[in-house]
């Protein structure tokens, strides 16, 4: 991790934990062709969106073809495709709250929350 500082590297490890959980979620499985190689976490909602960044509701599980050569190839498709899986008042309910949250995430709560939900399965 280098010299990145402390904030840095907490994000580093959520990003690690959200990945393990959301792959965990997805039975460790491609949720779009099902296979279980080289699988990637994809954010429906950029992660640049912080308030989302480590909400595992806000992944989605593919393997890297999938990732690469249909999600970001077949746009529509793959639009249509994630409302098909996801609950449809799923994104307005994100975007309330995103509309709705007032400064920083509280990074080691989202940590002890993460973990507690791996250690579940």
């Amino acid at each position: 991790m280098g010299n990145k500082n402390p904030q840095q590297k907490l994000k580093i490890e959520l990003d690690k934990l959200t990945r393990q959980l959301a792959i965990k979620l997805a039975n460790g499985r491609c949720e779009h062709c099902h296979s279980e190689r080289v699988l990637q976490a994809n954010h429906i909602i950029p992660r640049t969106v912080l308030g989302l960044r480590w909400d595992v509701t806000n992944i989605v599980i593919l393997c890297r073809k999938c990732h690469l050569y249909w999600w970001h190839k077949d746009i529509i498709g793959a639009y249509e495709w994630i409302k098909n899986i996801r609950d449809l008042n799923w994104l307005k309910r994100r975007r309330a709250i995103i509309e709705n949250r007032k400064g920083n995430p509280d990074l080691k709560m989202i940590k002890i929350y993460l973990e507690q939900q791996l250690r579940g399965f």
